[in-house]
């Protein structure tokens, strides 16, 4: 509570007091490329705090310790932050849950299958120069490359798929789809434990889905290349979630699923957006060995000028290592500690941000004052009578502070 009283306590007098050294001290300054990403951040349905998108030490160190506190509010706004964000993840695979099930997993790759069923039975697939071109490339590669126990089935499944085409040079959709399809000689293939087997058919497969793309109209191919994306997706966080007690997405964690999947981020469309959100805005602020109540004085209170005898106490008791716990033991110290962490983080000093990183920079500290003032005003009725936190510890103190007592 005393430490809310440190960024809290001076901002009682209202956005004349503030000034612009204050105001760019606390909520710092954003790139209009991270403001982009907050943005898109709240297109997904992501309501990141003013914290997460600041880029300042400060806002970020004071907004983790403060939701130390009890009665802070910051276990369930973290909770619902990572539900929202397993909520986005859900869609870029057709779902729109916040809990990743291996059951809902299931259900997406059933649904995108029957998608992609409908698509294939549906077209008829152009056995073109490109397509015979690609498949000689396999079978020359295999004869160079393989053993004779390694080439017989692919040259096999590509003898099967030359038996489809027609005699007007075409793949008519339910052959193709028997090609495809999941419980087919070519998707047994690419299950087999030989790698060499494996990536043979996976070109296989390949050289067929490139086929298909050059032989259907724009909606069948768009509705396609979303349906793979999807496919895609699912695989990729299927591991996470599995591991996940209640399946959730870590956002820290997402990045680097992302990056191991076939055609890495750039070819993860909306996932690979949400893991550059999740390793921009979910990182916790890093520990630079400073003590956290020296660093928030000597950060803030030389610039505001009007530095809190309750502030003091806290930092010198955290610097001794005097449990959080304690520092709030106070009604008062909760409550202001509550209403601040408000305050910051509001929808208010977000978009303030936001706007100020896209070179709008108008009323952004007197945005951030006229939202931080009501709270902190109702707790006093004239500036020169200072709000007083008294801690009270019934227990024997932690050995550092009984040696400096």
């Amino acid at each position: 509570g005393a430490l809310s009283g440190v960024i809290g306590g001076p901002l009682v007098e209202g956005a004349a007091s503030l000034g612009k050294g204050i105001g760019s001290k606390i909520v710092g300054k954003i790139s209009s490329t991270r403001a982009d990403m907050a943005e898109r951040a709240a297109q997904l349905g992501i309501d990141l705090k003013a914290s997460q998108v600041s880029d300042s030490p400060t806002f970020k160190k004071y907004d983790q310790i403060s939701g130390m506190l009890p009665f802070s509010g910051a276990q369930d706004l973290s909770s619902g932050q990572i539900n929202q964000f397993t909520r986005a993840v859900s869609r870029t695979f057709g779902k729109d849950v916040e809990e990743i099930t291996p059951q809902v997993i299931q259900q997406a790759r059933k649904d995108i299958g029957s998608g992609m069923e409908r698509i294939y039975t549906n077209s008829t697939i152009r056995a073109d120069a490109q397509l015979q071109n690609d498949l000689i490339k396999i079978i020359r590669d295999a004869s160079t490359n393989l053993e004779e126990p390694e080439i017989k089935p692919i040259f096999n499944n590509i003898r099967e798929i030359a038996k489809k085409v027609n005699s007007r040079g075409i793949i008519e959709g339910e052959a193709f789809n028997n090609i495809l399809k999941y419980v087919g000689l070519l998707s047994k293939l690419q299950k087999n434990s030989n790698p060499n087997i494996k990536n043979a058919a996976n070109e296989i497969r390949s050289a067929l889905e490139d086929a298909l793309t050059r032989s259907i109209g724009a909606t069948d191919k768009a509705e396609l290349n979303n349906l793979r994306r999807q496919y895609k997706s699912a695989m990729t966080i299927k591991d996470m979630v599995e591991n996940d007690p209640e399946g959730k997405v870590n956002p820290l964690k997402l990045m680097r699923k992302v990056a191991q999947s076939p055609g890495g981020k750039l070819r993860s469309g909306e996932l690979g957006e949400l893991a550059d959100i999740g390793r921009e805005f979910f990182i916790n602020p890093a520990d630079s060995g400073t003590p956290l109540g020296t660093y928030i004085l000597n950060n803030i209170a030389p610039v505001i000028h009007n530095p809190v005898s309750a502030g003091v106490a806290a930092g010198s008791a955290l610097m001794q290592g005097a449990a959080y716990a304690d520092l709030a033991a106070g009604g008062f110290g909760l409550g202001l500690n509550r209403l601040t962490r408000e305050a910051l983080n509001s929808k208010t000093i977000r978009e303030g941000l936001i706007r100020a990183g896209k070179g709008d920079t108008s009323g952004k500290i007197n945005t951030l004052a006229q939202t931080i003032e009501p709270y902190s005003s109702k707790l006093i009725e004239d500036k020169n009578k200072r709000p007083r936190i008294t801690v009270d510890v019934p227990m024997r103190l932690p050995v550092a502070l009984e040696k400096n007592r």
